[in-house]
């Protein structure tokens, strides 16, 4: 079905949003799965509607399965056609107190940063220091994967960014951080983390 209505919806994006719409309304999870699959295939131009959706759709009340496939086929032409776009949705759910929008930025933040194309690597580091200094516990898996694929990505620019956040007052979360992350990174930035490690707790330990 989904392969009927793709050309479809290209072709006419205002009537394909329509039909995303038509098929969320439904009581049915087939139908939504649908609508989320489809919506990511809807030309982006401009963004706002297909933003407006995702931010409508997802809601700590939703089915773990539908947030996994918005998550991954919804964002798929906005991630690829406008990461700026994504990344201003990303800020606002981490702006917001609820740990649950929180959760969503971290995810929707994990494959723009296993997309090549987008080499606007500051902003990653950006986003995510707030959360580097100050982890709260239901965060600490999404912020880990996210920390794990810039490692894998760019373990010099991490390496830097985790010393950087080190040396911040009142950053008591990152030494823990450091110390899960150690073995993502060459052996010789490893040594240079420890170094680091090493010396903010031994300060600590003094004062």
């Amino acid at each position: 079905i989904l392969q009927e209505l793709t050309p479809l919806a290209i072709a006419d994006p205002a009537s394909g949003l329509t039909l995303c719409d038509a098929l969320w309304n439904q009581p049915y999870l087939e139908f939504h799965l649908l609508g989320a699959m489809l919506l990511g295939q809807i030309p982006p131009e401009p963004p706002e509607p297909v933003i407006q959706r995702l931010k409508t759709w997802l809601t700590p009340e939703l089915e773990f399965y539908l947030i996994e496939a918005i998550m991954e086929h919804s964002f798929v032409r906005l991630r690829a056609e406008n990461p700026k776009a994504v990344v201003g949705v990303i800020q606002e759910w981490l702006n917001r107190r609820d740990s649950f929008y929180q959760q969503l930025g971290l995810r929707a933040l994990l494959p723009l940063i296993q997309q090549p194309e987008y080499q606007n690597m500051p902003v990653f580091y950006r986003l995510i220091q707030p959360f580097a200094s100050q982890t709260p516990v239901d965060l600490r898996p999404d912020l880990l994967d996210v920390l794990t694929a810039l490692a894998e990505r760019s373990p010099q620019e991490t390496a830097f960014f985790l010393k950087q956040t080190l040396a911040i007052p009142d950053s008591p979360d990152t030494p823990w951080l450091i110390r899960q992350l150690i073995a993502q990174f060459p052996p010789d930035i490893q040594s240079g983390l420890r170094e680091a490690e090493k010396t903010v707790s031994a300060r600590s330990t003094r004062f």
